[in-house]
């Protein structure tokens, strides 16, 4: 009777271990689609907009931060939450200062905020994306519409 209930506990115990992973998992996953969201609703803001060079290269830099989130999704998920986090802080600036209209789908909910409890510096896109993948983006124009095809940005 006593080995029945350890086994009964233990199992408790890894079961709900792993459905609170997968949950994290999850709702990591929605945030980073969420900021592939937002990166297109500046890269639409952006084509109507007059050229702007610091635009350009927040844009850019953002871009780098976002495909940094998606790559280490599945291998580093504390180094892709922070990529994520800082895509979406920068994101949320510009959206919030140049888009009419409500920004309040893409700010950070408290449920969010339960991925950022101890939240660490994002790692630097250089380090994770190759020489071809950065200088694909340094040459792209972010107003072109089809921007977007040449990039994974989401999480499937």
């Amino acid at each position: 009777m006593r080995l029945f209930y350890k086994l009964t506990l233990s199992s408790l115990f890894f079961l709900t271990f792993f459905t609170v992973r997968s949950q994290e998992t999850d709702l990591l996953k929605t945030f980073i689609n969420k900021n592939n969201i937002a990166l297109r609703s500046i890269q639409k803001n952006s084509m109507s907009a007059p050229a702007d060079a610091k635009n350009t290269a927040n844009f850019k830099e953002l871009l780098k931060f976002h495909i940094v989130s998606i790559k280490l999704y599945s291998s580093n998920k504390e180094n892709s939450a922070s990529s994520a986090y800082k895509v979406r802080e920068e994101s949320l600036k510009y959206i919030t200062k140049n888009v009419s209209g409500s920004s309040e789908y893409f700010k950070i909910t408290d449920e969010d905020a339960k991925l950022f409890v101890t939240k660490t510096e994002a790692p630097s896109p250089n380090s994770y994306l190759t020489e071809s993948e950065l200088r694909s983006i340094e040459t792209i124009d972010i107003k072109d519409p089809k921007l977007f095809n040449n990039f994974t940005t989401n999480i499937q």
